[in-house]
Formats: C-alpha cells, structure tokens, sequence
C-alpha cells in the first residue's frame, strides 16, 4: 500500500508584498522616532515641558511644576532617556535626583558592551554578576545580614514585606555602577536613596542658610544670555540698590564673544560680533507698541529699493474713539494672511505690535511687526496658533543674521 506524500512548496513573496512589509517596518521606525519626541533647543524643552506639568499622565511630583520637569528632562538626556523616560524613571528622594532600578537594568542594557547578567539568591543571600565585553564579571552581593548592619530591617515596610526583592535590588545596584559607571555617571539609585538618613545636622543647616539668600548674588550685565538682564536681581525689574539705599548705575562690561568693553547702553561690540546686530534689534523690540486696528483696505506696493511692502488704510480703536490712519508691513510672513480673506464691512480686526519708524524725508510712519490676532484667530511666531510651529536654533540664529525689520522705505 502506497502512502501518498504532501509535498511542501517554498513560496517566495512578491515584489508587492515585500515591498508593503518594508513600507510596515518604515511607518513603524516613524511612529517610533513620533513618540520618542525630543527637544530640539531650550524654547522647544520649556514648551515641552509647560504642557506635561498640566497633564494628568505624569507622575503627581512634577504636576504643575514645569521647572522640575525641564531639570529633570534635562537629567535624563544626559544619561539617554527620553522626555516621558525621565519623568518617569528619575525621582527627587532626599534632594538628590535618583533612577529607579528597573531604569538602571534598561540603560545598561542597551549599552554596546553588555554581555550578560544573572541575579540569583542563595539563602539571605543576594547576587548578581554583570558581564561587560573585554572585562571580568563584576560580582556584588548583599544579605540579611548587610541589611541589620545598615539597620534596615528594623525600618520595618518594603524590608518586612519585600526583603528578597530589596536585597536583589540592592546587589544589582551595586554591581551595575561599578561595572557601568560610565552609563550611569555617578547617579544614584532610588532604592537605596530612600534608605539613605536626611542629614539634619547644625552644618547642614549652616550650608544652606549660606546659600538660601540670592539676594547677595549680582546681576549679569552682559545682553542677550537668555535672562533679560534681570540675573538674580528682585522681581518685576526692581533696580539693584546699593548699600546706602542709592539705585546702582549700570558699569561696562567685556563682551564673551568680541572680547570688546560694552557700554551700559549696549554699543561697542565689534563689527562682526553676533550679539551687535541683536542689541540693535531690542532696541527696536522694547519701542513695540501693542494696539488694536480695524482694516479697512489692503494694498501691496513696492518701495524705493524694490522691497514688497503692503500699506494699510486702518482705524486705530482707542478709548476717545477711532483714529483713521495709515499702516505698513514690510514682513512678508504676514502678508499672505492679510491680503487673504475678504474685508467686511467694519473691517478686519488686528491686533499688532508696531513700531514708529522715519522715511529718508524724516516723516514718521507706522510700522507692523508682528501680528498678536487677526480676525479673532491668536498668532504665534507670525502664523495662526493652529499652523504655528516651535522656532527651531537654526530659525532663531537666521532671524539675528537677517535682522526682524525689513527694509526702509
């Protein structure tokens, strides 16, 4: 009797169907890289991280408290873990920031010379080796025993309940730092911070009264280094005041980028210096006006030295009642938003910030910056909040080279 055999063909996928997985795995990767979001600069992380402090899904420590969080993103990117990585895996436990042990585990991990690692408990006591390519395994242990001596036990909660869990961690911690340093840089581990003592002691309580007043620390006087001027000075820009009470006057200073003596006025620095061209633009920037305007027509023109530029017939909204005048805008970002859209009756509502500017004839004009909110619709970076996009560094530095202000009329 025979017996009939079922052979089994090899099937080789189709050029479609192979390539339909490699599109798969691409938009994968994407959704992946989507979710992994890093900032890209510090106006993109103190974004960030505003709107986790309001959210509900990071932990309860770092809720409404978006300067924690920016500290804490930071942290982590320093030892490569991602924004929400951070808040979740880094923990304040005695004022020092710690890493639970999980966290740890996942950073070594995934370091290129990570062999091998293998925990395991022989009575009261726990072990763990680490394996690192090119080097001997690094065994550490910790037992009952270690526990009563570093009194422990006798706290009583998670080493009453979990005493095989702690001493596991405990010996892992060990093990990983001392074969890892270079991963962890010296962080420490939250398991044992929260059995480290808080020091209460009179020289810890010296140490901190002597560096609780601010108030000592001076401003800086140099521009542009991301604190307004303000330093540590009082709030709501209170001028600095001396000891007999006398409001200190503003001292020159050396700039860090041309090395030249500054004025307290902002003028000085050299031809190419970077910061030159900025402390012109706060000039300009700290003359801005904001006002309300109804427009009443648009039209686009051409200047002298063949720049685009719309001039504008408006009514500046006041409270004695309307004012009829002229406006301009050499800012082409704007321009599209408004030549669009049709003007009713009682115009199109703007809300600007402007500037007073003079023609070679010396007659002033006003000029439009930016645009606050048109229509109803609030702007960000010059576009309708729902298209605006976060500035990037490159964007930032291209705004300094090219200057914010057109050209003249």
């Amino acid at each position: 009797m025979e017996t009939k055999q079922e052979s089994t063909a090899l099937t080789l996928p189709s050029p479609a169907q192979t390539q339909e997985k490699a599109e798969i795995v691409r938009s994968s990767a994407k959704a992946t890289r989507l979710a992994a979001f890093t900032p890209g600069n510090l106006t993109e992380a103190i974004a960030l991280s505003k709107m986790m402090a309001n959210s509900e899904l990071v932990p309860k420590d770092y809720r409404g408290k978006p300067a924690n969080i920016l500290v804490a993103i930071q942290f982590g990117s320093e030892i490569g873990l991602a924004p929400m990585q951070s808040l979740q895996s880094i923990s304040v436990i005695n004022g020092r920031p710690s890493i639970w042990g999980d966290a740890a585990l996942a950073l070594v991990q995934g370091h290129a010379d990570f062999e091998d690692i293998s925990e395991t408990t022989e009575g009261t006591v726990a072990k763990c080796i680490v394996k690192r390519r090119g080097r001997s395994p690094v065994v550490r242990t910790f037992s009952d025993e270690d526990a009563i001596k570093a009194g422990l036990i006798a706290k009583g909660g998670v080493w009453v309940q979990y005493r095989a869990r702690m001493r596991q961690l405990r010996a892992r911690g060990f093990a990983l730092r001392d074969s890892f340093a270079d991963v962890l840089k010296g962080i420490s581990i939250a398991e044992e911070s929260i059995d480290t003592p808080v020091d209460t002691s009179q020289a810890k309580v010296q140490r901190d009264s002597m560096t609780s007043d601010l108030s000592m620390l001076t401003p800086s006087q140099e521009q542009n280094r991301g604190h307004e001027d303000t330093g540590l000075g009082p709030k709501n820009g209170a001028p600095k005041k001396d000891e007999q009470n006398q409001e200190r006057k503003p001292e020159p200073f050396i700039c860090s980028e041309c090395r030249k003596v500054i004025n307290p006025g902002g003028t000085g620095h050299g031809s190419d210096c970077k910061f030159a061209v900025k402390a012109e633009q706060d000039k300009k920037t700290a003359q801005f006006q904001k006002a309300l305007y109804k427009i009443k027509s648009v039209a686009a023109k051409v200047d002298k030295k063949k720049a685009d530029y719309l001039e504008m017939v408006v009514d500046l909204v006041t409270n004695e009642g309307d004012k009829s005048g002229q406006l301009y805008c050499w800012r082409k970002p704007l321009h599209e938003y408004l030549l669009g859209g049709t003007i009713p009756e009682g115009g199109r509502a703007l809300v600007g910030e402007v500037s007073t500017d003079k023609t070679d004839s010396n007659k002033k004009f006003i000029r439009l910056e930016h645009i606050v909110e048109l229509d109803g619709v609030p702007f960000v970076n010059d576009a309708p909040a729902a298209q605006a996009q976060m500035p990037t560094a490159e964007d930032e530095e291209a705004e300094i080279a090219d200057g914010l202000f057109g050209q003249e009329s």
